[in-house]
């Protein structure tokens, strides 16, 4: 009887997760987002057991930093993508953007390989390395795109502040603020 009612619960939650798959459409028109419809997934854990509740305080208490330092803030935005932890010693927080991926106009820039950079410095005189801490945490996203960058964990839904992770976007600016002065790889300048 208990297990019927799950089964039960289970197809209703895809069904509601298929219509708004069918239905949900962003009214905002804007040219860098070529494709309006968005994949959505419920953030619902079919597997889920009272003896992993542990296990989630530490992304629960994650979360709760990243809105501290102002990374990311709540939302009321239709979009949403899948949240999920990889544990590598500790938890790391892991969003699946593909299908946010799926919905970008993709701008590509150009990112110089290693040997490249290397042969550059040949005839340097000055030489100083740093490194950007968290890099790509660096640049903000502007307010009128955050909406779409929202992911659901087990709790709450959110949305970022800063960009979270485009290697080649970043390379780009950092290219266009330090050229010619500097090589820059990525967050190594």
């Amino acid at each position: 009887m208990k297990q019927e009612i799950l089964i039960q619960n289970f197809e209703q939650i895809n069904s509601l997760k298929n219509s708004i798959i069918n239905n949900l459409c962003s009214d905002l028109l804007n040219a860098f987002w070529h494709r309006k419809r968005h994949v959505v997934s419920l953030p619902y854990e079919k597997d889920f057991s009272e003896q992993n509740i542990l296990i989630k305080a530490r992304p629960i208490q994650m979360t709760y930093e990243l809105i501290h330092e102002l990374l990311i803030r709540p939302s009321k935005s239709p979009w949403n993508c899948t949240v999920f932890y990889v544990n590598l010693g500790t938890p790391r927080l892991v969003i699946n953007y593909k299908p946010l991926n799926t919905a970008l106009q993709c701008i590509r820039h150009h990112i110089l390989n290693k040997k490249y950079l290397l042969k550059r410095l040949t005839e340097t005189k000055i030489f100083l390395k740093f490194d950007l801490k968290s890099g790509f945490w660096q640049l903000h996203i502007q307010e009128n795109y955050r909406y779409k960058t929202d992911f659901t964990t087990l709790f709450e839904h959110y949305e970022w502040n800063i960009m979270t992770f485009d290697p080649s976007e970043f390379q780009k600016i950092m290219n266009d603020n330090f050229n010619p002065f500097s090589n820059i790889y990525i967050d190594d300048i």
